[in-house]
């Protein structure tokens, strides 16, 4: 497949996540983002050449958006100029686009969809965001627009670099698109930017892009490190030639709320279980681990290593 989707597994990413938001296996407070304009930033990315634009005019009888059509709010999916679309949630501790821009990429699979992945660009700590706000049509030309956030002074971030990033499906490309932000900044298309992307974990699994991915039976073990509104939990499958392991990012659908959702990370074996724990700390999950036979018990990472599973 192209090297443009990457897999979200980074080993030292994912460790200063961990060590970045108070671990344990309960649930915290969290904090709550302001908006400003994140482009300022003196970071990495802020590097990139851009061209300021005037915004578009969205009241204007040329625009003609898709929540015209919804009750004035941004829909999920929908359909513009003859193309079927997604909105999508990207993580933000993955590299996948360092450089600010978007660019272009498609599953290996048999009629893929294309996915138009939106990259604020690197930023020096968590508590930045980036998200569709808009989809609409001006002139013939499809126009996606973006909003980016940044956190509060006194927000508690994480103390790690982050990548935040959104993304837009469609069953067939546009024929003429462009990806703006509300500010009226145009996105640069990095699509053959070699930088742009890691080239380490080739991104071609579909799982990846689930918004709520359902956790396979038959786990022996979870194992899992968090607080607040987001938990980093690993599942151990017993196998006949070691462990297999599914690491999964969990969040709660809204601040406060009880329901959680579940984001597909990676799948990795392991020979041992030695490995299984060095998965786990590779990934920022062995805060404790839960086994099936009692879910309310959260046990030592080393009561693992003495059960004979």
């Amino acid at each position: 497949m192209n090297t443009g989707i990457k897999a979200t597994l980074c080993i030292t990413l994912t460790v200063a996540l961990a060590a970045g938001i108070v671990t344990g296996c309960g649930k915290g407070n969290n904090r709550e983002s302001g908006k400003s304009d994140p482009a300022k930033e003196t970071t990495a990315a802020s590097e990139t050449e851009t061209t300021i634009l005037v915004p578009i005019n969205y009241g204007s009888d040329t625009y003609k958006s898709v929540k015209d059509s919804n009750g004035g709010t941004l829909p999920e999916s929908g359909e513009v100029e003859g193309c079927n679309f997604r909105i999508t949630e990207r993580d933000d501790t993955s590299p996948m686009g360092k450089n600010r821009g978007y660019y272009i990429d498609m599953l290996d699979q048999p009629n893929s969809p294309y996915f138009v992945i939106i990259n604020s660009g690197e930023r020096n700590t968590g508590g930045y965001g980036i998200s569709v706000v808009d989809i609409g049509v001006q002139d013939g030309e499809v126009i996606i627009t973006v909003e980016e956030t940044m956190p509060s002074p006194n927000d508690i971030v994480t103390q790690a670099f982050t990548y935040p990033s959104c993304a837009v499906v469609f069953d067939k490309l546009p024929e003429n698109f462009r990806v703006i932000s509300i500010m009226g900044e145009e996105f640069k298309n990095t699509s053959g930017d070699t930088d742009s992307t890691s080239p380490d974990y080739p991104m071609d699994d579909p799982r990846l892009f689930e918004d709520d991915y359902k956790i396979p039976d038959g786990w022996i073990a979870s194992f899992r490190n968090g607080a607040g509104e987001i938990m980093m939990e690993t599942f151990v499958y017993a196998g006949t030639n070691g462990y297999t392991c599914i690491n999964v990012q969990s969040t709660t659908v809204s601040w406060g709320s009880s329901q959680w959702k579940n984001r597909f990370k990676s799948e990795m074996a392991a020979a041992d279980k030695d490995e299984v724990i060095s998965i786990t700390k590779g990934f920022g999950s062995d805060g404790c681990v839960i086994f099936p036979d009692d879910l309310n018990k959260a046990c030592d990472v080393g009561e693992f290593l003495k059960r004979d599973i």
